[in-house]
């Protein structure tokens, strides 16, 4: 894996937003903290971070310290001298923050009761058997997605993680409405609701997630089924890798279809409310039971969300459009021979209450 050069990417983040008065004022500021603090090489920080069983990916040596501060110090003199505007300014330095204050007080809380369970195996034999064993799980489970007072809209997380292998499932929702026999498959219906987008609005201020939600789930035929995405994901400005497990798996955020008023994203002590002058539209929650501090190759970290909505809230939008509301999922399974090296992946996917009844 090349190691991550963060003293080059910056310097060419600045000269591309603000040109080279930027670049060589980062330079400047570069050489000044040089001298003033010592310096490790670039390599130390593929060095530290490599491990037999994993490495820590919030960890950053001396050199990247020096880099992020002098970056932001360009940031300030640009502040004071050239002019720059602030909202652009403010982003750039919130980018490098390692905590977002809003999800900071949102405290990890359990994964939901129906969520899979298994053993993690240690032996090659074991793996298709432990996947054909969370497939059976999952077919069981997802006919409660849509049974209880608060209706499932997303999910994804961690069902198992060992040295050598781990498995994940990913659930999306979506309004469906069948309009000839042909359907598309499940793995195509998952990529594309998977590939929905979302972004809050963090007016008030880029450390903070709390906005106006809006999305990019516009309807779409996918073969003769008219398709409509209940969510999208996205990420907050801030980096906040103090809490690396959000960053890397992101923020679920509900369709604006749902609410005929604006939804704003709030973040309470366990939870992201979705709210709209209706009242609740959606909850966001994540866990982090088996989570580490040590990140094992580019798997994903050993948590996960859900995102959750009242029945009246879905039930309202189906009944006044005639579709029916759905669900795709994805159980992917890694696994390599031995505590090193790279993975191999293996892919599944399925759907739950869908129809090939075309409404009258």
């Amino acid at each position: 894996m090349p190691t991550f050069d963060l003293e080059t990417f910056l310097r060419h983040r600045l000269e591309e937003l603000g040109g080279m008065p930027l670049g060589r004022q980062f330079d400047f500021e570069l050489s000044v903290l040089k001298q003033r603090h010592s310096w490790l090489s670039r390599s130390a920080f593929q060095a530290a971070r490599a491990g037999y069983y994993g490495y820590h990916p919030g960890w950053n040596p001396l050199a990247s310290e020096v880099s992020g501060s002098a970056y932001l110090r360009t940031l300030a003199w640009a502040a004071l001298n050239e002019g720059v505007q602030d909202d652009w300014i403010l982003n750039e330095a919130a980018a490098g923050s390692p905590i977002d204050l809003g999800l900071w007080r949102v405290q990890s809380t359990g994964s939901p009761d129906w969520w899979p369970s298994l053993e993690p195996s240690t032996d090659r034999q074991e793996i298709n058997v432990d996947t054909a064993t969370i497939l059976r799980q999952v077919e069981g489970v997802a006919v409660s997605w849509g049974s209880g007072s608060y209706v499932v809209l997303a999910a994804s997380g961690c069902i198992s993680q060992a040295v050598n292998g781990q498995h994940e499932l990913e659930v999306r929702s979506f309004f469906q409405q069948p309009n000839g026999p042909d359907r598309p498959s499940s793995e195509e219906l998952f990529k594309h609701l998977r590939s929905a987008r979302a972004l809050v609005d963090q007016g008030r201020t880029p450390l903070h997630f709390n906005g106006v939600v809006s999305t990019e789930t516009t309807p779409r035929h996918l073969s003769d089924w008219l398709v409509v995405p209940c969510t999208g994901s996205t990420n907050p400005k801030a980096n906040h890798f103090w809490q690396g497990w959000r960053a890397q798996r992101g923020i679920q955020c509900p369709s604006e279809v749902l609410s005929e008023s604006e939804i704003h994203a709030v973040c309470t002590e366990d939870s992201i409310d979705y709210e709209s002058e209706d009242g609740l539209i959606a909850r966001w929650s994540d866990w982090t039971r088996d989570l580490s501090a040590l990140a094992i190759g580019n798997l994903p970290p050993a948590s996960g969300w859900v995102l959750v909505a009242p029945r009246k809230v879905v039930g309202e939008f189906a009944e006044k459009t005639g579709m029916n509301l759905a669900w795709a999922w994805e159980v992917a399974s890694y696994f390599r021979e031995y505590a090193h090296g790279d993975f191999k992946e293996f892919r599944m996917h399925g759907d739950q209450g869908t129809s090939q009844i075309i409404p009258v």
